[in-house]
C-alpha cells in the first residue's frame, strides 16, 4: 500500500509540473500573439520567425497536455484503488466487531489522496480538452494577426 501511495505522490508531482509549465507556455503563446498583432511584424524573416514560434509553443503545450492526460488516467486508476483498499480495510473493523476502535488511515495517506484530486485539473478549472480550444483559438487569431499585417504591407 505505501509503495502504491508513493507511485501516487509522483504521479501528483508530475501533474504539478506540467500543470505550472502548460500554463507557462500558454501565458507566453498569449502575450507573444497579443504584442505581435499590436505591433505587427515589419519583414518576411520577422514573420516566419515569428509564425515558427506560434506553431512551436502551440505543439509543446499540446504534447505536455497529451502526456498530463496519461498520467492523469494511470493516477486516476490508482486513486480508485487505493481508495478501495482503504474502504475494504474498514469494513473489515467493522465485521470484526471493531468499530469502537476504528483506526483512521494516516495523514500522510489522506494528505497523498486529496492532493492528486486537487492537481487533476488545470489552473481556471479548465478540461485539457477546453484548454487545447483556448490554445487553437490563440493561434488562428496569430495567424489571423500575421496574414492581416502582411496584407497591409502590400497594399
Amino acid at each position: 500500500m505505501d509503495e502504491m501511495l508513493e507511485t501516487l505522490s509522483r504521479k501528483t508531482s508530475s501533474l504539478r509540473k506540467l500543470n505550472y509549465i502548460a500554463s507557462m507556455n500558454f501565458a507566453f503563446l498569449l502575450i507573444f500573439v497579443v504584442k505581435n498583432a499590436i505591433s505587427g511584424v515589419n519583414n518576411y524573416s520577422e514573420e516566419v520567425t515569428f509564425l515558427f514560434l506560434l506553431l512551436m509553443s502551440f505543439s509543446i503545450n499540446f504534447v505536455l497536455l497529451f502526456i498530463r492526460d496519461q498520467i492523469r488516467k494511470d493516477g486516476e486508476s490508482l486513486y480508485e484503488e487505493v481508495s478501495d483498499e482503504l474502504q475494504w480495510s474498514v469494513k473489515e473493523q467493522v465485521m470484526r466487531g471493531e468499530s469502537q476502535e476504528l483506526t483512521r488511515p494516516s495523514i500522510q495517506w489522506r494528505y497523498i489522496l486529496r492532493d492528486f484530486v486537487k492537481n487533476t485539473s488545470l489552473p481556471l478549472g479548465l478540461t485539457s480538452w477546453q484548454y487545447i480550444f483556448l490554445n487553437i483559438l490563440v493561434l488562428a487569431f496569430g495567424i489571423g494577426a500575421l496574414l492581416w499585417h502582411a496584407s497591409q504591407r502590400y497594399l
